[in-house]
């Protein structure tokens, strides 16, 4: 569905985000006319998937007290809770939409469900934070409703219409509602409008729609084809993060989560040097989250004449919807117990400003390009949390030990520190003609290249960015020690890094009038560890799809994997393969 004409916006744009994560639906709607003119149309797609780890959980993953080489027990409940061959998740789902339209004037409301029966009964060995470590089922008590293990939720609502002024188009929406924002297509840049719905897009069978979070906005698009030109702008009015995966689950690599319910303390002793036991703890305090005001955004669009290129200028404010880890000192005057009097906290940073500039054209042979330059100049990056932690207590060691060395007991430290930040993006698409049997198909790829403004981590005194628990501190006394990695300074945020996403699809025609598309995705986070964490040097997925489909109906399977040679990705033993059917109506 489309309600605007804005100039150089690829319509194939949200369709790549599915396509990277291996996901999608078919949607056939059924439409009626009201006796007042109003025409109403609904689509509801119901289906259920199911998924099983597919690798043994690694040992450099996994906490000392478990039999694990990990610098820390703050991120290995979900490994402990499942072994390979375990399922992971079994649920079903809805998701319905329903809009009415009458001349130029609309409004759509869309709604989902969930039930995953494998979260909510299936008995897991270790358990997490919310359920006290029990053996039995998992518990989301406290979890946002999104993480929750079965629930419903309301995805957009909003009004729109659609206005001829004179020599011109206006659009106008209002109400919870996704943005198409930017060029990019795997990577996130200047489409940071909305948020994600982390556990609905792992969610096997998943639709797009079920992981991009609509945010209340006032959106409006004026489109002039005389001038070649077309601006568009948005204002938030309401605050919506990130959701994570909830704390004990399959994908969750953090025990502590974002949830307040999840670690009501965290466990860095061997992080710090002391062994899994009763030193080491942190304490838990409320999540602090952005203001609902001050989220907008402005964009300005032109078509060169006599050609198929359009140039696009972006601007927005907005707050971070991705948590900063901050913690607070502790005094000396505690003794051996001042590491269990810290304390820490999630935070969401406020007003970051971005700036853009996007090109999109057509390439002779069917090619589409696009571009997307980006700048921030004021990008909150993660503070090494584990450094927080040697600073927290007064040790003068780390990069910020002589900063809070002598620091009043409860001395709020800010977990994050504003940088300069610039990302390119460069990305194709095409549409395959017929080839190997196959009556066409679509190829997709996209390559990303980042700059932060930041020193080397190897400059003697230099703050370091990023890198969790898991691998340890890297101060003198900790090391040199017998864990891999630990004792480096790789893994901490980069001035520079780079990757690509490619992901190819193609559709087999059936005499039985199935349509079989086979799928292959694959990421590769080439070099650096970036500001905003969506590169991790050496990073690998790897996604292969099989997916049927006939009328109303599908399925699909699908495997996916990660390398295991990824020193610093928490998530890199996660290989998970599934089924998924539904049916639209």
């Amino acid at each position: 569905m489309k309600h605007n004409k804005t100039i150089g916006r690829r319509n194939w744009k949200t369709v790549l985000w599915m396509l990277s994560l291996l996901v999608s639906s078919q949607a056939m709607a059924y439409e009626t006319e009201l006796a007042n003119g109003t025409k109403l149309s609904s689509t509801t797609n119901l289906s259920y998937g199911a998924q099983w780890r597919a690798q043994a959980p690694l040992s450099a993953l996994i906490g000392p007290a478990y039999g694990g080489k990990s610098g820390s027990s703050a991120n290995d409940d979900g490994n402990l809770n499942y072994a390979k061959g375990d399922l992971v998740s079994s649920v079903v789902k809805v998701v319905s939409d329903l809009e009415l339209k009458k001349d130029n004037l609309g409004a759509l409301v869309r709604v989902k469900g969930w039930y995953d029966d494998a979260w909510k009964n299936r008995t897991v060995p270790h358990g997490s934070s919310v359920n006290s470590y029990a053996p039995g089922a998992l518990s989301d008590n406290g979890f946002v409703r999104e993480a929750r293990f079965s629930g419903m939720a309301l995805l957009d609502a909003y009004l729109y219409g659609n206005f001829q002024l004179d020599k011109s188009d206006l659009t106008v929406r209002v109400g919870k509602q996704v943005l198409n924002w930017g060029e990019s297509t795997f990577f996130q840049g200047l489409n940071q409008t909305s948020p994600l719905d982390v556990p609905a897009l792992r969610r096997p069978g998943a639709q797009v729609k079920e992981g991009l979070i609509p945010v209340e906005t006032a959106y409006f698009n004026w489109f002039s084809s005389a001038l070649s030109v077309s601006v568009e702008g948005f204002y938030e009015w309401k605050f919506r993060p990130f959701v994570f995966d909830g704390c004990g689950t399959y994908f969750s690599t953090s025990d502590i989560g974002v949830d307040n319910s999840c670690g009501a303390s965290a466990n860095l002793g061997p992080a710090i040097g002391f062994p899994d036991g009763s030193i080491g703890y942190m304490q838990r305090e409320n999540n602090h989250y952005a203001k609902d005001s001050g989220q907008y955004g402005l964009a300005l669009h032109y078509k060169l004449d006599e050609s198929d290129t359009a140039l696009g200028l972006y601007a927005t404010n907005l707050h971070s919807g991705i948590p900063i880890f901050s913690t607070y000192t502790s005094s000396p005057t505690h003794g051996m117990a001042q590491l269990n009097h810290l304390k820490y906290t999630f935070e969401f940073p406020e007003d970051m400003r971005r700036y853009g500039l996007t090109l999109a054209t057509s390439l002779p042979a069917g090619w589409s390009l696009g571009m997307e330059l980006s700048h921030s100049p004021n990008q909150p990056v993660q503070i090494s949390a584990v450094d927080m932690f040697f600073a927290a207590v007064g040790s003068g060691l780390g990069p910020q030990g002589t900063q809070y060395a002598g620091a009043a007991d409860g001395t709020y430290m800010r977990g994050y520190k504003r940088v300069g930040q610039s990302q390119l993006l460069v990305n194709t698409f095409k549409l395959l003609s017929p080839m190997w049997g196959a009556t066409g198909g679509v190829f997709l790829a996209e390559a990303a290249y980042q700059h932060a403004s930041i020193d080397d981590a190897n400059t003697p005194g230099a703050l370091r960015y990023g890198r969790s628990f898991n691998y340890g501190a890297n101060i003198g006394p900790i090391c040199p020690s017998s864990v891999a990695g630990q004792c480096s300074n790789d893994g901490y945020v980069t001035q520079n890094a780079y990757g690509y996403r490619l992901y190819a699809q193609l559709n087999y025609a059936t005499d039985m009038g199935v349509s079989v598309k086979p799928g292959i995705y694959f990421a590769h986070d080439v070099k650096g560890w970036s500001a905003d964490g969506q590169l991790n040097e050496k990073r690998k997925t790897l996604g292969l799809s099989m997916r049927f489909e006939r009328a109303a109906y599908w399925a699909e399977a699908s495997y996916v994997r990660f390398d295991s040679k990824a020193g610093y990705d928490d998530g890199r033993d996660r290989a998970f393969y599934g089924i998924s059917a539904g049916y639209t109506f």
